[in-house]
């Protein structure tokens, strides 16, 4: 009859989860998605709350918004995620970016 090592499982558990982590953050990484991408994405969020109160507002956004965003940002890189930080006209929008969404934290 053989007995289990309990050391034998405690070294395959901790090397799944060694292994699940590793892989965890490298596609955490390599899918964090470019600031470019953050600046199309927030020039869309905020033409559409633009165009319901001012149509010439959503106007000047096609045409100089990415700059005008990419100027008012702030960026956190934190290896596996970004945080973004765009101030506009005394408003904020403050957004974690990672496996290539954003995901707003707060609106103000």
């Amino acid at each position: 009859m053989k007995y289990l090592n309990i050391k034998h499982l405690k070294k395959k558990g901790f090397l799944i989860l060694f292994t699940s982590l590793i892989f965890l953050g490298s596609t955490m990484y390599l899918t964090k998605p470019a600031d470019y991408e953050y600046d199309e994405w927030a020039l869309e969020l905020i033409s559409e709350r633009e165009a319901e109160e001012n149509p010439l507002k959503e106007v000047g956004l096609q045409l100089l918004g990415e700059k005008i965003i990419a100027d008012n940002t702030f960026v956190e890189d934190y290896f596996f995620l970004k945080v973004y930080t765009t101030s506009l006209n005394d408003k904020e929008l403050k957004v974690i970016g990672l496996y290539n969404n954003f995901i707003p934290i707060s609106i103000k």
